[in-house]
């Protein structure tokens, strides 16, 4: 199996941490080596986590170089534009459409960059979910 490496980009509360792990387990449990490395600690202050995921034959280190990743997992759009720079070209971006306002655009000192967001989709392939309407569905 050729390595592939995920970056799963949030802001705290959003189940980062989870979804790095659940992540690994399932790419452990089909016998692939796997790296991860997370950084939470900003989150509570309202900043921005990350994670990521490497899976494969032979894994030697979590860390992804920009223009390394095959996959961002955009918890919330600014975000994934944020670490945009890091995913290879022609990678995918699984993006959650549910905004979380960083206090700036809270304050109406800054806006939220629309524009930039969609941008995305000219450079990447963007796949939108509404993950809080299907955890609703599901009953979560």
């Amino acid at each position: 199996m050729e390595n592939i490496s995920i970056i799963i980009a949030g802001v705290g509360g959003q189940g980062l941490v989870l979804a790095t792990r659940i992540l690994s387990e399932a790419a452990f449990s089909q016998g692939l080596d796997v790296k991860t490395n997370d950084v939470v600690g900003l989150s509570q202050r309202g900043g921005t986590v990350w994670g990521s995921v490497k899976m494969g034959e032979k894994i030697y280190s979590p860390n992804i170089l920009p223009k390394e990743a095959d996959i961002i997992l955009g918890m919330e759009p600014l975000e994934a534009l944020r670490w945009s720079h890091i995913l290879k070209d022609g990678g995918k971006i699984i993006l959650n459409t549910n905004r979380v306002y960083p206090t700036p655009v809270l304050l109406e000192k800054e806006p939220y960059p629309e524009e930039a967001i969609e941008g995305l989709k000219e450079k990447f392939e963007v796949i939108e979910i509404d993950a809080q309407k299907e955890a609703e569905a599901s009953g979560n």
